[in-house]
């Protein structure tokens, strides 16, 4: 390995993991993990340490849940004392865990030693028009959508379960305390413990979406602080301008295309038309002036053909198109 890379290697990955990370660096940082195998394997290690560090933060979230539920149920005022000191408690714990984590990481970076190169990848990946479950060596079950691909290192079963997503995928993790479960995509790390969550990360399209069914996931975005989401929270990130939004959702939806359903929210037409490639292995070709303005809300039968679809999505009869073999053409109708 070459030592000014190495050097620089270390110095981005400590901006990454203090949150301090520049695009301008991302990119770097990007560059440098796909130069070299070895840049692989120190990323993987230290992100065990910010995976693990992650771990009283999900300890705060349960506390906030424990208290809503004592107001409720109305304890007593002894026992909210003692809620009260627990979470002193764990506000101070989780300061100095964090503090540790973060300099015992960077006294690894100084004495990283040699890594071994010949660790490999399982790898699944689902054609367009299908879908697949699969069940990993720790019990998670997955979920993957058309045309994505799912990745995990070999040694999956030791300090740290990560997977590397493009697509879409649905998740529902074995918990386990002792090895968090991180979910990585190209703009976005997702950590757990055990949970049911959506991740919607398609390489094409404009936008990142996070839909928690149950348990907390924390989300790192880049340049950001970390955000945390309860169940019926998505949080969407958008890639031109790297700004996210969280709101209230029925996050169940989210996972329709599992049971044979597509649901959409607010979706432009241009951006149904991708999902519609991916399910029925098409290309959809749009000569439309008009589409981009037409948005769409609710559910599909995906046992429809792509014909039946386009003529219910297609209500005020704004658009003809044509099938020709695997290509559909799209176009505005002529006013008459």
């Amino acid at each position: 390995m070459d030592q000014h890379k190495d050097n620089i290697f270390k110095e981005l990955m400590k901006a990454y993991l203090a949150g301090k990370l520049s695009t301008t660096d991302a990119e770097k940082l990007k560059d440098l993990l796909e130069s070299d195998n070895a840049f692989q394997e120190m990323y993987s290690s230290l992100v065990k340490f910010h995976a693990s560090s992650s771990i009283p933060k999900f300890e705060s979230v349960k506390q906030t849940n424990f208290k809503a539920l004592a107001n409720k149920i109305g304890l007593s005022k002894k026992k909210s004392i003692f809620l009260k000191f627990r979470q002193k408690w764990w506000r101070i714990a989780a300061a100095i865990f964090i503090g540790v984590s973060i300099a015992t990481t960077f006294l690894y970076l100084k004495r990283a030693p040699p890594y071994n190169q010949a660790n490999t990848f399982s790898k699944v990946s689902v054609p367009a028009g299908g879908k697949k479950k699969l069940v990993l060596p720790d019990q998670t079950v997955v979920w993957l959508n058309a045309t994505s691909t799912l990745k995990y290192r070999s040694d999956f079963n030791e300090d740290v379960r990560e997977v590397y997503l493009d697509g879409e995928g649905f998740f529902d993790v074995e918990r386990d305390e002792s090895r968090p479960f991180v979910v990585h995509t190209k703009q976005l790390t997702i950590n757990v413990l055990g949970t049911e969550f959506n991740v919607n990360a398609y390489a094409g399209d404009h936008e990142v979406a996070v839909n928690l069914l149950s348990g907390s996931v924390d989300i790192a975005i880049p340049d950001k602080e970390s955000v945390s989401l309860l169940p019926n929270q998505q949080l969407v990130y958008q890639k031109a301008d790297r700004q996210w939004i969280k709101e209230e959702v029925e996050a169940s939806r989210s996972v329709w295309w599992t049971t044979g359903k597509l649901y959409f929210n607010k979706a432009s037409l241009r951006e149904i038309m991708k999902t519609l490639e991916r399910r029925f292995a098409v290309e959809i070709i749009i000569q439309s002036n008009r589409m981009d303005d037409e948005h769409f809300s609710g559910s599909i039968d995906q046992d429809l053909t792509i014909q039946e679809v386009l003529h219910y999505l297609d209500v005020d009869r704004k658009y003809q198109w044509q099938l020709n073999g695997d290509i559909v053409t799209i176009a505005d109708r002529s006013k008459k």
